[in-house]
């Protein structure tokens, strides 16, 4: 089983949920609406910020929002290949 953490329009469940990544991080997957990272404060970059300025685990963190996510997708028989893009996040400090 997997958990989607979502923190979106619809629903905003992050600070509902956070703690599982001290318990089970290996099922957990995050996502937010597809939004510009200056514009808004659920934007999946400051989500990840947001979990690691509080001590949750980078890697944990950085894999439930990339690794994931596309493991889900290729069992659900997509892959990145079928959007011809993928996004990157880089980081100069994580914890800011």
């Amino acid at each position: 089983m997997k958990i989607l953490i979502r923190e979106g329009s619809a629903a905003r469940n992050l600070d509902a949920l956070k703690e599982l990544y001290k318990t089970n991080p290996q099922d957990l997957m995050l996502c937010s609406d597809d939004l510009h990272p200056e514009c808004n404060e659920r934007h999946i970059n400051k989500l990840i910020s947001k979990l690691v300025s509080e001590g949750y685990d980078l890697f944990d963190v950085v894999r439930s929002a990339t690794i994931k996510s596309g493991i889900s997708l290729w069992a659900g028989g997509r892959t990145v290949e079928d959007w011809r893009s993928c996004r990157l996040i880089i980081v100069d400090d994580p914890g800011k």
